[in-house]
């Protein structure tokens, strides 16, 4: 690798990297605005294989209310939901 970092092309390029991950410019990333103290978790990928994460994670790391990330949920399904049709 040279001396500036590539992003990560397939899971398992990052799976046993760094945490929190550096590559903030990455589509997985969780919060490039937020340092590392913030974000324990940065991955998507990560919290995908731990199960996922409750409502009350998701919204301590957002920064936003409980309601707001089950609001933000449901528009994110609606969408799925008519783009897989």
């Amino acid at each position: 690798m040279s001396a500036r970092r590539r992003l990560p092309l397939t899971r398992g390029d990052c799976i046993d990297g760094p945490r929190p991950c550096p590559h903030v410019r990455c589509v997985h990333h969780l919060g490039p605005e937020l340092t590392a103290p913030d974000l324990p978790t940065s991955c998507a990928l990560d919290v995908a294989d731990r199960g996922g994460a409750s409502a009350g994670e998701v919204a301590a790391v957002l920064g936003v209310s409980i309601d707001e990330v089950r609001r933000i949920e449901s528009e994110a399904l609606a969408r799925a939901r008519v783009n897989w049709q």
